[in-house]
């Protein structure tokens, strides 16, 4: 029946009539799982325009023929052709990589109004490009709200963080420094803020270096090492360099703003005259120094 349907469809196609070809297809693969009727479900979707639909489908088509052609060589030219297309439409998709917050492991995220499923988390998701809207909830939390712009032919992580909360369920907010008998002068203002910014970022490296650190274990176990030349992996080494990167600049970055934002906070207050701030041990020789190391 499946052949019979392969071959009907492929009729359709040829014609030009993407839309029964398309269903026929979907059924030939229902009934055969066969990666060459899933890799016409993904043509049959790019000449329609659905861009998304397609990437998810080639995606699907390199998995399922890379696993089929280590006991059947037939399968490679599907393989291929299935690699090649991804290449091709690639441009025409932005990919978002929703990052979970490791601290709250059973909340529920939704990308544009749909749940994502807790096995996607982390991994690259194909979207149409644009602005697209991720909420994240959570028992006892506040939601969280992401607006993400994705441009077609980029990667782009989106970490979510959830404000912490006290066992009475009270969300903590960072208590600004005490006001004394001065006011705050411009330059401790321009401190504080830089210490917000400094503390988030270095959230945002230590969320980016954990899931580094989970997608390098999933290509270790599926795929025997670091050094995966495997088209089926493409994805997982391309989502853990790129939180690797984020890792690093976040250290790098949110490290640099809360030692800048303390020393204006310190020596920015109002001047008495007197060369010494009462109180403050001077950095040693050689400043301050934060180290992050991880291989991918």
């Amino acid at each position: 029946m499946a052949k019979t349907e392969f071959i009907e469809a492929k009729k359709r196609y040829d014609d030009g009539k993407f839309d029964e070809a398309l269903q026929m297809f979907q059924l030939a693969w229902e009934h055969s799982h066969s990666p060459n009727a899933r890799l016409y479900v993904a043509k049959c979707f790019q000449e329609l325009g659905n861009y998304k639909a397609a990437y998810d489908e080639f995606r699907g088509t390199l998995r399922d023929a890379a696993d089929k052609a280590e006991q059947d060589d037939k399968y490679l030219a599907t393989r291929n052709a299935a690699a090649a297309e991804l290449i091709l439409i690639e441009p025409k998709i932005g990919r978002l990589i929703i990052a979970p917050d490791a601290l709250v492991p059973d909340a529920k995220v939704t990308l544009d109004g749909s749940p994502v499923p807790s096995i996607r988390l982390g991994e690259p998701i194909a979207v149409e490009p644009g602005t697209r809207t991720i909420v994240a909830s959570a028992e006892g939390r506040e939601d969280v709200t992401l607006e993400v712009d994705v441009d077609g032919g980029r990667v782009v992580a989106a970490p979510i963080v959830f404000p912490p909360v006290l066992e009475d369920g009270t969300v903590v907010v960072p208590p600004p420094p005490p006001v004394e008998d001065e006011p705050l002068t411009t330059l401790q203002i321009v401190g504080i803020t830089s210490m917000a910014v400094g503390g988030a970022t270095l959230v945002l490296a230590a969320v980016s270096g954990g899931a580094a650190a989970s997608k390098l274990s999933a290509l270790r176990t599926g795929c025997g090492g670091t050094n995966c030349t495997d088209p089926a992996f493409a994805d997982v080494v391309d989502s853990g360099k790129l939180f690797e990167t984020l890792a690093y600049v976040g250290v790098g970055v949110g490290s640099a703003a809360l030692l800048a934002g303390g020393a204006m906070f310190i020596w920015g207050g109002p001047s008495d005259g007197s060369d010494q701030v009462a109180g403050v041990t001077p950095l040693p020789e050689g400043g301050a120094v934060m180290s992050y190391g991880m291989s991918f």
